[in-house]
């Protein structure tokens, strides 16, 4: 029986940004006065969620036309946040979405909300 992979494609930031994040959860967390559930999370900018069978040919797929984008500078302004259901997600908005949007388009052919 084959088991089905359920995956999240990100981008990973730089450290010095992943840091940043960090500081701004704790001032979130000082501002709230208790913890959230996100609070330990790496900072990340989601692409889409997938789910696979054969995890390994995908991500050689998914590699190869990565390898092909130029590098790109992100932007980023502002917070807001995502309802889902009882839940919030606060994230950073992205000024210029189009590079990371270009990433995605491929395999979800459909348009995403880069966060």
């Amino acid at each position: 029986m084959k088991t089905l992979n359920e995956f999240l494609l990100v981008i990973s930031p730089s450290q010095t940004i992943m840091d940043y994040v960090s500081f701004l959860k704790q001032e979130l967390k000082r501002i709230l006065g208790h913890d959230y559930p996100s609070l330990f999370s790496t900072a990340h900018i989601t692409l889409f969620p997938y789910e696979e069978y054969h995890t390994e040919s995908f991500l050689y797929q998914v590699e190869n036309e990565v390898s092909k984008q130029t590098p790109f500078y992100v932007h980023v302004r502002d917070f807001s946040f995502f309802k889902h259901g009882s839940n919030r997600t606060i994230h950073m908005n992205i000024e210029r979405k189009s590079p990371i949007c270009d990433l995605a388009e491929p395999w979800t052919r459909k348009i995403i909300t880069p966060h």
